[in-house]
């Protein structure tokens, strides 16, 4: 299938963190703690992003994106060491995904497996 010949792939995308284009776009404001920050500040992520040192050694990231559950995605490859602080719907959507995600590793819900060479 042809491309449109008024299709432009940098305009469309510009406000994708990474898959998810789109017009407008929200603030999202992530902490990552000093063992995380040299990962940080090596790669521009976004060319809205805005990183602020912290004096305990971590940085503040920020980034203006249209889809801000894809920051949220991507903090959770960094582990306890990120924190999403803004905005609010979207810590508290992190904090409902972390707690479905404690569920997968509860006690309770994993099933034993059997050593190697048991059957």
């Amino acid at each position: 299938m042809p491309v449109r010949a008024d299709y432009d792939f940098g305009r469309r995308y510009r406000n994708a963190f990474s898959a998810f284009p789109g017009e407008t776009t929200q603030h999202v404001v992530v902490r990552f703690d000093a063992r995380i920050r040299p990962y940080i500040t090596e790669t521009t992520w976004h060319h809205s992003r805005k990183m602020t040192p912290q004096p305990d050694g971590g940085i503040r990231f920020e980034v203006d994106v249209a889809e801000p559950r894809e920051v949220m995605w991507w903090s959770f490859c960094w582990g306890a060491g990120a924190d999403i602080l803004a905005p609010e719907w979207l810590r508290e959507a992190a904090r409902e995904e972390i707690g479905r995600m404690a569920e997968n590793y509860s006690v309770s819900s994993v099933e034993p497996i059997p050593p190697v060479g048991s059957d």
